[in-house]
This record gives structure tokens, sequence and C-alpha cells, in this order.
């Protein structure tokens, strides 16, 4: 674990533990994001790493435990990459993730977001590639009103992975547009 790692766990299990101290915040809320993703694409004959960017999107469900502290499931369509050995290759992903709530004011919260992200890369024949691997995010979150949110937010899935055509450092970033619905 390098040191930036290390900061976001200490920061992540203190935002958990000052929750105790904090009134509850329950509820459900859904969301979707308009994503912009872009990938790392190792070359497999030179080996030089060039990056792609496609559109996707990305559906979440989150619960709110306390003012300060959410669980969040997701599901992510990370779109299509190709290579030279790979012609087209379809990446999607589930994850969950413990998120940090640093509210600002009554309208305005920054969450920061870790958890783990199952990825599937799918090739022209159907050869599946399947990674569990950390997520890292940060996101701005503004209150349009009580039912309805509105998220700015930059999330990073370590896919590092070799199958299904693919070698090396296959991260993919996403930056995002979305809105919470809450019922």
């Amino acid at each position: 674990m390098n040191t930036s790692q290390i900061g976001l766990v200490a920061a992540f299990l203190g935002a958990a533990f000052a929750t105790a101290a904090c009134a509850s915040e329950p509820g459900t809320y859904y969301g979707v994001d308009a994503a912009s993703f872009s990938k790392n694409v190792p070359d497999p004959v030179t080996g030089a790493v060039n990056q792609q960017f496609v559109t996707g999107y990305r559906l979440l469900w989150g619960k709110h435990i306390s003012k300060m502290l959410a669980v969040e499931a997701e599901a992510v369509d990370f779109g299509r990459k190709s290579n030279a050995s790979t012609v087209g290759m379809t990446f999607w992903g589930i994850g969950m993730s413990g998120v940090g709530i640093v509210p600002l004011d009554d309208n305005f919260s920054v969450y920061l977001k870790m958890g783990l992200a199952t990825t599937i890369a799918t090739d022209a024949a159907l050869t599946n590639t399947v990674k569990i691997s950390p997520t890292l995010g940060m996101c701005l979150q503004l209150e349009v009103n009580p039912n309805i949110a509105v998220r700015l937010s930059t999330n990073t899935y370590l896919i590092s992975t070799s199958g299904a055509g693919l070698f090396g450092n296959n991260n993919a970033s996403i930056d995002a547009l979305g809105i919470i619905f809450r019922f």
C-alpha cells in the first residue's frame, strides 16, 4: 500500500468513527451518471500505453448509515476498447463502496469513496476476463431540493490484469455528471 492509499484509508476510517457522534441521516438514494471513461490500453507488441476515451454510464444505489457515512453499490458500463491484438472488447463492472461524507454546508458536500469492484472484459469470441480490484473516488454533491441532488465525480478502477488479449495497466478512470434521487 502506498502513502496516498494509506492516507485514504485513514481518512475513511476517521470519517467512519466520527459518525458515532453525528445525528442519523437515514435514507436510500438512487442515481444515474453520464460518464466519460479514459482507459489505458497497452499495445501487446511495443508495450506502449495508449489512452482511449469513450462515453458510458453508471447506475448506483446508496444508503446513508449516518450523516457522514454511506454505502453505495454500482453497475458501470466502461464501453469498448481495442488494441492491436483485440478488435473490440466490452468492459463492465459492479462494485460496493464505503463512502465518507464531508458536508461543507447544508446544500454542498464532498464524498470520498473506497471499495471493491468486479470488472468483466468480454472479447469478440465472448471470452470473459474477470478481475476484482479496488476502486477509489471523490465527488462533489449539490442538493437541489430534499429529493434531488446533482453530482460531479471522478473514480478510478485499478483493473491491472492480463487475459483476453490484454495485459499490464488497464486501469479505468471515470469523470461523471449525475443526478441522485431520494425516495
